[in-house]
């Protein structure tokens, strides 16, 4: 679960620290005795953004130990660093993936909360804590080291980028956050990555209600910052009306609601193919005023569109009939007329 909200995490720890674990949840959290050694495993989870942990599960005689990671770049890293540690020296991991058994309480509340990016593990209990606190102890130091050694904005934007295509939010946004807390780039480059990375998600609702947005729309831009806003345009305002296969409907929308609010993202297509922006040029060809017969026909002469699309751009240029000339009129009718008005 790449982008777990507090709530989803406050119900995982929940199930697991359930009837079925000896482990209390209330004792964990408050410090209590023994079990307080696990309060900063709970943590890793609860504090600040949420990162890969190890659980503890206590049934009858025995505790198997749950690696729960967010993604699975996390479960490999989490996996290497068990192998190092704890590893066959201490216990029953070789290096695979948790087969969970889903007839299993807590078992089940670790598949729904990881999508199976989990590593289950038994051994001597004592043997296995030390190991792990030698684990958790060596990794709180390397991420204090990595911290406090400045980093290149060239690999921050890379690792920024990186995470965008893996569809990791956490850690785009922590790349974002430190160019913030590092004073790297000025405030509308900074909301230009912002952009990006909602309509890389494509949480285009979250990017059109954005504060910024009427500034957005003023100032010069990037044009994947424009693509983007037009993306995120077409897929909230006017996506139902080509789902519903309503044309010209779309177009009067067009010219009612989005042209007015949005005009400033049609200054120019910059030779885009992306579907979305192809259609609302061609809703601008159509609706706008005036019409755009030649934009008409430079969008339907496109190649490398999706048949999908393209019948869809098709129905909305059928919306626009080309005018037809006015005759010329016959020299005798117009001696006549002028005749007639002396």
């Amino acid at each position: 679960m790449t982008n777990a909200s507090n709530a989803d995490i406050r119900h995982f720890l929940e199930q697991f620290f359930g009837t079925d674990n000896k482990f209390d949840l209330g004792q964990i959290e408050r410090g209590e005795g023994k079990q307080a050694k696990i309060r900063p495993w709970v943590e890793l989870l609860t504090k600040g953004e949420p990162q890969p942990t190890i659980l503890p599960c206590w049934r009858s005689e025995s505790v198997d130990w749950y690696a729960i990671a967010l993604s699975e770049r996390q479960l490999r890293r989490l996996s290497e660093e068990l192998m190092a540690f704890v590893g066959p020296t201490y216990s029953t991991f070789r290096g695979q993936r948790a087969q969970l058994n889903p007839q299993d309480p807590i078992e089940l509340a670790v598949y729904e909360f990881t999508g199976g990016a989990a590593v289950k593990l038994c051994g001597q209990a004592t043997d296995v804590w030390e190991a792990l606190e030698r684990m958790r102890r060596v990794s709180e130091r390397r991420a204090k080291r990595v911290a406090d050694i400045p980093r290149p904005t060239g690999r921050v934007l890379r690792d920024f980028y990186m995470a965008l295509q893996a569809g990791d939010r956490i850690a785009a946004e922590n790349s974002l956050q430190y160019l913030v807390d590092q004073h790297r780039l000025d405030a509308l480059n900074l909301l230009f990555l912002r952009v990006q990375l909602l309509a890389e998600l494509e949480q285009w609702n979250e990017l059109l209600t954005l504060p910024e947005l009427g500034n957005l729309l003023q100032v010069r831009r990037p044009f994947a910052v424009t693509q983007a806003l037009l993306r995120a345009v077409y897929r909230t305002e006017l996506q139902h009306f080509e789902d519903n296969n309503a044309p010209g409907s779309a177009v009067a929308y067009f010219q009612e609601v989005v042209f007015p609010r949005y005009n400033n993202l049609f200054a120019v297509r910059a030779g885009s193919k992306i579907p979305e922006v192809l259609k609302l040029f061609m809703l601008l060809a159509v609706g706008g005023e005036p019409t755009k017969p030649a934009l008409r026909d430079e969008l339907l002469a496109i190649g490398e569109v999706e048949e999908t699309h393209r019948s869809y751009l098709h129905l909305l240029a059928a919306l626009l009939k080309d005018a037809t000339p006015d005759s010329e009129d016959n020299p005798l009718q117009q001696a006549e007329q002028l005749y007639q008005n002396g």
